[in-house]
């Protein structure tokens, strides 16, 4: 996996949260209009996804790599079959 791939959404991921926080995400609510509240969420909620991507790239990147390894010769597989058993 490239880093510059995980580099631009942490990237995304911290304008989406500070946009959120410039509408008012981590004040009391009582203090926030109807129309900033609305908007401090769904700039949160939507942060998610980018959030949650930084976390599960990677783990796909080790998949693949494992992927790869248990296909390129028998005898790599090997380890790979008793470490799943065992698992």
């Amino acid at each position: 996996m490239k880093r510059w791939v995980l580099k631009l959404v942490g990237i995304v991921y911290v304008a989406l949260t500070a946009v959120s926080m410039s509408y008012g995400f981590g004040r009391h609510m009582a203090t926030l209009s109807a129309n900033s509240i609305m908007q401090a969420q769904k700039y949160l909620i939507i942060s998610f996804v980018p959030g949650i991507l930084m976390f599960a790239l990677p783990k796909f990147a080790v998949v693949i790599l494992l992927a790869k390894i248990r296909t390129s010769s028998q005898s790599c597989s090997c380890p790979l079959e008793l470490f799943q058993k065992y698992l």
